[in-house]
């Protein structure tokens, strides 16, 4: 199947979808082989909820996601730029702040296999905050939030709006976003592709986008595992996939947990 294949439609507004997550962005990824977003906010949730629904999408070939998060800024850490204290220090602090304790062992191993697929270079990580250059916008913070999705036939599914990548957003806010398909729409897609990549590659006016802090990583790899756990055959045809043996065994766990989750 490809993006073409599956029924997409033109907006999603939380006042007829319960679960945007479920609706659209779980339902695309399954076909996609590459993910591009940009959030409003980091929090150690939004990675969790990053996690669930990869399993189609990591039994792609050259699956890999891009991801582009900010700082939540308290009042405390805007007087401190304010006063002239360096700024990536006071994102990176904010960021440590946003990772909170996992409830349960599942969230630990979703949280294990971002480490991984951080290792096997499937997930990257970068941090968006305004520009030091900027004087009249250094208390600002960065808050667009836009996705693409490309299939391994270049279709591409471009979506904006208030959509942020987190249970509350995905489940319990009232969200809206915008779709937009590169076979009935190419423009606002280049448009919106083009957006990102200027992002990650640090062309945006205004803003200053940056690797994510080691101190951050670091945090997040206390979660990493040698493995996750679970000790399955692997067929050999899901070899060819490139992923390694602990992701492949990580892959057909998540399949079984969605199924019995449908019980």
């Amino acid at each position: 199947m490809s993006l073409r294949d599956i029924e997409i439609n033109d907006s999603y507004r939380s006042d007829e979808y319960n679960d945007l997550g479920t609706s659209f962005v779980g339902k695309v990824l399954e076909e996609s082989t590459i993910y591009k977003r940009a959030v409003g906010f980091f929090s150690s949730s939004a990675l969790i909820k990053l996690s669930r629904g990869l399993s189609y999408f990591l039994s792609h070939h050259g699956a890999h996601i891009y991801f582009v998060v900010s700082p939540i800024l308290t009042e405390d850490d805007i007087e401190a730029i304010k006063k002239g204290y360096e700024r990536r220090q006071i994102v990176e602090k904010a960021l440590l702040r946003e990772f909170k304790d996992t409830k349960d062992e599942f969230e630990c191993e979703r949280l294990n296999l971002l480490c991984h697929l951080i290792e096997e270079n499937i997930l990257d990580i970068k941090v968006a905050d305004m520009s030091n250059l900027n004087q009249n916008k250094l208390t600002g913070m960065f808050h667009e939030k836009i996705g693409l999705f490309i299939d391994e036939n270049e279709n591409k599914v471009a979506f904006s709006g208030s959509l942020n990548e987190s249970d509350n957003a995905f489940s319990n806010n009232f969200e809206s976003i915008q779709v937009f398909k590169s076979w009935e729409e190419s423009k606002r897609v280049s448009i919106i592709e083009d957006d990102f990549d200027r992002l990650w590659n640090n062309q945006t006016n205004s803003l200053e986008v940056y690797n994510f802090p080691e101190a951050v990583k670091n945090r997040l790899f206390q979660y990493r595992k040698i493995a996750h756990g679970r000790y399955i055959n692997i067929k050999r045809m899901l070899l060819t996939s490139g992923l390694s043996k602990t992701l492949l065994a990580y892959l057909i766990w998540e399949l079984v947990q969605e199924k019995l989750s449908r019980l």
